[in-house]
């Protein structure tokens, strides 16, 4: 399967401004595709509108004719399947997110057997990251015992040292430049502003807190008052203006920089001081009694009520006595630590003998957790056992939770897959953020096919021609790539009216692995189907083809 990256367009020397126009699409996609989050449904519809500007800019600027007189090579070539795919891609993400969503809401209603995948899932979703962010407090409340451990408090306070000398530079600058301000003609105030906010900027160094809030061009605009992102003046590819060309309508105040900057400085503290709060924690016995505080997540869920459901959990899905026995020990020495790790909280919290002061029973939780290197140990362990659970849980799974159960199959790490998708905010929102950048995907493939329909099936007459005259290895990759972009093209809302059906009737993916799945014959029939039928057939056979090849399972368990 070829790969969407820029390095497939090095050898461009031909038509150079046009050919750079169609690669404009694929960075467009890829920009889009790297602010954008799908799974977690954040910002969907903001990046399908800056995608769906893109493709709007050639038939604005009237280059279709000049686009169709590109030269049908198999760079360009790229460039559309690159294209084609990552939006396609995106749409699938977006549906499988919403079905994944569906499934979140279905089981906050209901009760749960011990060991079903539902619970499973739960517990990624929930109690794991409750008791490795308790976990993360635990570390901070023990005194440095490594060097790793004194840098990281270090490196906080270096932090918290930044915000308080932007503060007090911010003051300096503007206060200093206030007479020159006051002397200044009203016509000439946005140049001595714009100055000033480019030596904050620059005054501010790398690493600053302040840049966790706004990158650097978006704070240039913060601070002359313009908040929203969607706001900030774009140029034709999509990319913030630069200051320097900028020109507001009414130039802001001096005031209004003060006013900007430290409300920029003020949001950098209150990151700042969340750092602090989780690094500093001398009170041992606050820190010990803060796991049975349910109200320090959105789940209310307590820390030792989460190793409670941890442990029943893999109690009730130990690993099979037969081809996962090698899992057994690992399963039983987890349940042994978190086991210390809640006797040594109750200890602590509940027996008025304990040694808490000393930091007797904390510093057990921390050695028992490895916490000297983190939460990773313990983290990493469960993400094995929870990975080894859902693969055999899956197999028992309803056909109606099999398409986001495939998602998690194919996922190089399950619990990764599952943290993204979690939809632990409102889903009301996520799905209504879905709900708006569906009909805009929708629109941007839609666009694409119809601009550039006509290169498309020269790419695909000539993919014919030259597989008719060849034979043997170099017939066979002619064909698999015709049936590659026809693939695609089964994702565009309706079969372009430029690229001839012929082309493509017949193709199919042959299985890669024997016993793997088949990919559809490419008919009318298909094409003329509901486009949710046909729009993710591409993503999926190689999805399915790594289900398959990795955990022996047949594709038809997703149908």
């Amino acid at each position: 399967m070829w790969s969407c990256t820029r390095k497939n367009f090095s050898g461009i020397n031909k038509n150079p401004q046009i050919l750079t126009a169609i690669t404009s699409v694929v960075a467009a996609v890829g920009a889009a595709a790297a602010v954008v989050n799908p799974a977690l449904g954040l910002g969907l519809a903001a990046g399908a509108t800056f995608l769906g500007q893109t493709v709007e800019t050639f038939r604005i600027n009237g280059l279709n004719r000049k686009i169709r007189r590109i030269a049908d090579t198999s760079i360009a070539m790229e460039a559309y399947k690159c294209a084609i795919e990552t939006m396609s891609y995106r749409w699938c993400d977006m549906d499988n997110a919403e079905s994944f969503l569906r499934f979140k809401a279905k089981q906050r209603q209901r009760n749960f057997d011990k060991g079903d995948l539902a619970r499973a899932i739960r517990l990624n979703d929930r109690e794991i990251p409750v008791l490795l962010n308790w976990l993360a407090k635990v570390r901070a409340g023990v005194k440095p015992s490594t060097i790793s451990d004194s840098d990281r408090q270090k490196l906080v306070f270096q932090r918290d040292s930044m915000v308080r000398a932007a503060d007090a530079l911010g003051y300096g600058v503007i206060e200093e430049n206030r007479r020159l301000y006051d002397l200044t003609d009203i016509k000439d105030r946005w140049a001595l502003i714009r100055t000033l906010i480019v030596r904050l900027i620059l005054s501010t160094s790398e690493g600053n807190p302040l840049y966790d809030v706004f990158p650097i061009t978006q704070a240039m605009y913060f601070l002359t008052g313009i908040e929203d992102p969607a706001q900030i003046p774009r140029s034709g590819d999509g990319n913030y203006i630069p200051l320097d060309f900028y020109t507001p309508a009414v130039s802001p105040t001096l005031d209004k920089l003060k006013e900007q900057y430290l409300k920029w400085v003020e949001l950098a503290r209150v990151r700042v001081n969340l750092e602090l709060t989780n690094v500093l924690q001398p009170d041992t016995l606050q820190t010990l009694t803060s796991a049975y505080d349910k109200s320090d997540n959105s789940w209310k869920l307590s820390p030792m009520d989460s190793i409670k459901n941890i442990r029943e959990f893999l109690e009730s899905v130990p690993p099979e006595t037969d081809n996962l026995a090698v899992f057994k020990r690992i399963y039983a020495d987890t349940l042994v630590r978190l086991e210390k790790i809640y006797n040594a909280v109750e200890d602590g919290v509940i027996n008025t003998d304990a040694r808490i002061y000393d930091n007797s029973p904390i510093q057990t939780v921390y050695d028992t957790a490895q916490l000297a290197f983190g939460v990773v140990v313990l983290q990493t362990r469960l993400d094995m056992i929870i990975r080894q659970a859902v693969l055999k849980l899956i197999q028992e799974s309803s056909p109606q939770d099999q398409n986001w159960a495939a998602q998690v199959l194919a996922s190089d790490r399950f619990t990764d897959v599952l943290s993204k998708m979690s939809g632990t905010d409102n889903l009301a929102l996520i799905q209504a953020d879905i709900n708006r950048a569906k009909p805009m995907t929708i629109s941007n493939l839609q666009a694409f096919s119809k601009v550039f329909g006509k290169n498309i099936n020269k790419i695909l007459k000539r993919l014919v021609k030259e597989e008719s005259k060849s034979s043997g290895t170099v017939a066979h990759a002619k064909k698999q790539t015709r049936t590659d972009l026809c693939y695609l093209l089964l994702a565009a809302p309706e079969w372009p009216k430029k690229v001839k059906f012929k082309y493509c009737e017949g193709l199919k993916y042959e299985t890669i692995i024997p016993g793997g799945p088949v990919g559809k014959v490419i008919n009318k029939e298909l094409a003329q189907s509901d486009f949710s039928n046909r729009a993710c057939l591409h993503k999926n056979f190689f999805r399915d083809s790594k289900i398959y090849e990795q955990w022996g399972i047949k594709s038809t368990l997703f149908k």
